[in-house]
């Protein structure tokens, strides 16, 4: 099966992990992960190309601001999940990155998706 969008999914919670999960399969879109750790997601992208990544912020190890440099860096695009807004003020790293607060609504996280993987590039139903 040929898959409309490749996600990298970094969370340690088991029911986000699993709502997300659902969410993407129904679209038929693939997802690397759930990578439970700042860790095991810096290996993922040593050897994958996500399209995008969805970050829960809280995940244990490292902080996950590498993790999203990390990214930046590798020209893929970042969602950062988490219990608060961005960084205010704002930090350079998070400019063009999507921020969802927790709980994460179904709308707001395909908006997002919308948003990062750029215009024509695939149909996001609601």
């Amino acid at each position: 099966m040929r898959h409309e969008l490749v996600i990298l999914l970094a969370a340690d919670d088991e029911c986000l992990d699993q709502q997300l999960s659902e969410i993407f399969r129904q679209r038929r879109w693939a997802t690397i992960g759930p990578c439970k750790t700042v860790s095991d997601a810096m290996v993922v992208i040593a050897v994958s190309r996500p399209d995008l990544a969805i970050i829960d912020f809280d995940l244990p190890g490292d902080h996950a601001i590498e993790l999203v440099s990390a990214f930046r860096g590798e020209d893929i695009p970042v969602c950062v999940i988490s219990r608060t807004g961005p960084p205010n003020p704002p930090d350079a790293l998070f400019q063009d990155v999507e921020w969802i607060t927790k709980p994460v609504r179904v709308a707001g996280l395909l908006r997002s998706i919308r948003i990062l993987s750029g215009p024509g590039r695939m149909a996001v139903g609601s």
